[in-house]
């Protein structure tokens, strides 16, 4: 092969390598991601927040609000994330799948807080708006440690 064949075909797979990359619907969010999964979640907090003001879709912001509160709450800042998950707004909570894992994480990080009575109502909260007993299942930890913090040792049986 001469040099000019090398070359294209290096530049050619570059190529598409890259629009793979750029039409992917997360790649926007590669940076932030990738720093939230080295452990930089101080940096990844701040790239998602970049992403939110950027973000023209409500669901990519919902998605992005509910990443950067997942760094808060790695940095053991429950508060902030307890704010950032309050302000994710759903149309239909029923048919949106984020809002299961947003309701679990703000009755955890009310739970880390000292706040247990909160955490019992988000999630007695999500019980009563979703009627799908699967999702029950992974609360359930949460809130028999909730009512054991509180006393309640009959009803956590």
């Amino acid at each position: 092969m001469n040099i000019k064949t090398n070359f294209t075909i290096k530049f050619f797979f570059s190529f598409i390598f890259l629009c793979g990359i750029f039409l992917n619907k997360n790649a926007e969010a590669a940076n932030a991601d990738s720093l939230f999964l080295s452990g930089n979640f101080f940096e990844a907090s701040i790239e998602y927040e970049y992403l939110i003001f950027n973000a023209v879709q409500p669901d990519s912001i919902n998605r992005y609000k509910y990443r950067k509160a997942l760094c808060y709450k790695k940095l053991s800042n429950y508060n902030s994330a307890l704010e950032e998950l309050q302000t994710i707004y759903f149309d239909n909570p029923h048919n949106d799948s984020l809002y299961r894992f947003v309701s679990y994480e703000q009755a955890l990080c009310f739970y880390l807080n000292g706040e247990t009575q909160k955490a019992l109502w988000k999630i007695d909260e999500y019980f009563r708006l979703n009627s799908d007993s699967v999702s029950h299942v992974d609360f359930m930890p949460l809130r028999v440690f909730c009512l054991n913090q509180n006393f309640q040792w009959n009803e956590a049986r």
